[in-house]
């Protein structure tokens, strides 16, 4: 056995689990896992669900279409403040558990507005529970506000605002999700050129089931400061340079891309190949609770199958706290902090920096 063979087989889950670590792709209403809902609510079971008795079986799917649609059965528990601040707290114990240091979580105000809810009185009640939550606690929380390529760019444009509202009590950015392939990213440039006229920063969903040209208009158009998810850049070598070359990273979340056949076979995933490139990524969790996964378990999977050692880890955690959408005048100070952290949790004596 080589020595690089002999230190991967010490990075347990648990030495994993205990790491501080970076969390910036994680959907609260992702986050709920069947025994959640169960406690929050019964599943309305329609002609539709032949042969579902209970939330695991509405939540069961098999391709990313079929998971948006059991994303959009998880929302139609979510109809109010107690509830989103119900898992809200559920997110809260799984944040401790996982020691993250800092989160960016995804909410989508689009959703309640769907259903006839205010979003705003949600958000209002989140924010606050953020604060009295980081008092508490070793966590540091902030927001993404989610628009849904569906719901067109008049939608967008209301989310954008409802973020810049929030932006002094701890939204910082606006996002693009939804079905990736709906709608051209050129529908919603005027909106997220607003949003970086007015300080936010620009996460966008790209390269997850759609092609490397949404990965370019992600950045050419929407200026995105960071993708979400992002692994079909790995079939054009120019675009992955070009993500290099500006230091955009990716959000890769590789539990996420199997189980919705983004990238079907795990030991296929592009994730050696975009490391090796020098693309800039680190590992999320994405849904957590419909996925069943931990951000522990995301990092294990990448030491488990591709053979990724201290070092790969390291840099992809470091990596994540560089991509967080903190202020540059806090953003050194804040990686320094967190590197200093990660090296007295090393298992080598070796002892690695912060550099990009």
């Amino acid at each position: 056995m080589t020595e690089r063979e002999t230190e991967r087989g010490l990075i347990t889950q648990e030495h994993i689990r205990n790491l501080p670590k970076v969390e910036l792709h994680l959907h609260l209403e992702g986050a709920a896992t069947p025994e959640f809902l169960e406690k929050l609510s019964s599943p309305q079971i329609d002609n539709g669900d032949a042969g579902a008795t209970d939330w695991a079986d509405l939540l069961a799917f098999a391709d990313f279409d079929e998971f948006l649609r059991a994303y959009r059965r998880v929302c139609t528990a979510l109809r109010g403040p107690s509830e989103y601040l119900a898992l809200f707290r559920h997110v809260q114990r799984y944040l401790q558990a996982e020691n993250i240091r800092y989160a960016e979580l995804l909410m989508t105000p689009a959703i309640p507005w769907h259903f006839g809810v205010d979003a705003t009185e949600i958000l209002d009640a989140l924010l606050d529970e953020t604060a009295a939550f980081e008092n508490s606690s070793q966590v540091r929380i902030r927001w993404i506000l989610d628009c849904v390529r569906q719901f067109g760019p008049e939608s967008a444009e209301r989310t954008a605002e409802l973020a810049y509202e929030m932006k002094n009590r701890g939204v910082v950015g606006v996002g693009l999700g939804g079905a990736e392939l709906a709608v051209p990213a050129k529908t919603f440039a005027e909106v997220f050129s607003w949003v970086r006229s007015h300080g936010l920063f620009v996460h966008i969903h790209a390269g997850e089931v759609g092609p490397p040209q949404s990965v370019w208009d992600a950045l050419e158009i929407l200026g995105a400061n960071r993708i979400g998810h992002g692994i079909q850049a790995a079939r054009d070598a120019k675009l992955m340079a070009t993500l290099k070359s500006r230091a955009v990273s990716l959000d890769v979340c590789l539990t996420s891309n199997v189980k919705t056949r983004a990238w079907p076979m795990l030991r296929e995933h592009p994730l050696p190949l975009l490391v090796r490139r020098g693309v800039p990524l680190s590992l999320h969790t994405d849904d957590p609770g419909l996925f069943s996964t931990t951000l522990t378990r995301e990092y294990h999977l990448a030491v488990r199958t591709f053979g990724f050692d201290e070092n790969d880890l390291y840099r992809m955690l470091v990596q994540a706290a560089w991509s967080a959408f903190i202020p540059p005048g806090e953003k050194l100070a804040f990686v320094e902090n967190f590197a200093a952290e990660l090296n007295t949790q090393l298992i080598s004596n070796e002892r690695f920096d912060t550099a990009r």
